[in-house]
């Protein structure tokens, strides 16, 4: 009966010494004897066609046109967006070391004038977005596909904020074309380079004021948001 007592007391004093090991290591009773808790985490969840890719919706006076980029992550799709046909062209309004991951073109077809007060000024706007495919069949998770819907609306305002600023512009240059008095004042008007660079000092400025107080929800994204770490959208 000693004996008994004996080992029970020593097996209680080894269990005291599990308890207050357990509390200063933070591992559990059976850690300490050799056998491992199993921890599992949660695989991320993977896509297969929803939520949707967000569609581009129309912009006043534009034509929308997409160009493909390609990637399994945002690294991969970072690389096709910044090594694009349009990444590197050239643009004197964007700010110095940027790549375009969204572009607008501007195109004047001009018009007729029989006498100024009618003239009507056409001109062409094009946008140019990047458009990612990715198959649903489970190969890319759903986080990276919000991360894109986020990013593309992103690209989108940054876009639809300079075609604004052209239909601005160019409605205040066809309301002074109206009150000239000749088709030879508007022809000269028209030809002289100062009249159509208060649009690319607009466009300079928006870009100013965006990367001066950059948020996605006025069209600028900043490095790191969301996981996307180039320059990004400048126009």
């Amino acid at each position: 009966m000693r004996r008994l007592n004996v080992v029970l007391l020593a097996l209680a004093a080894a269990l005291a010494l599990a308890i207050l090991t357990t509390a200063y290591t933070g591992r559990t009773p059976l850690q300490l004897m050799g056998v491992a808790s199993k921890v599992t985490s949660t695989p991320p969840a993977r896509w297969h066609g929803t939520p949707g890719l967000w569609d581009p919706p129309a912009v006043e006076h534009a034509t929308i046109e997409r160009f493909e980029v390609t990637g399994l992550s945002q690294y991969a799709i970072e690389k096709s967006l910044s090594t694009s046909p349009i990444a590197n062209d050239p643009d004197p309004t964007a700010p110095p070391n940027t790549v375009a991951w969204g572009e607008i073109r501007f195109h004047l077809r001009g018009g007729t004038c029989e006498r100024p007060p009618t003239v009507t000024l056409q001109y062409d706007l094009t946008i140019l977005l990047p458009r990612w495919s990715p198959a649903p069949d489970g190969s890319v998770t759903v986080q990276l596909v919000k991360e894109w819907n986020a990013l593309i609306q992103v690209i989108h305002t940054h876009e639809a904020g300079h075609a604004s600023i052209y239909r601005d512009d160019m409605a205040a240059i066809q309301d002074h074309v109206r009150t000239l008095a000749s088709c030879d004042a508007v022809v000269t008007y028209l030809e002289d380079p100062p009249t159509f660079m208060k649009i690319d000092d607009d466009q300079a400025a928006y870009h100013k004021r965006l990367f001066a107080d950059c948020r996605p929800e006025i069209g600028c994204a900043p490095p790191g948001w969301m996981g996307w770490e180039g320059q990004g959208v400048r126009r």
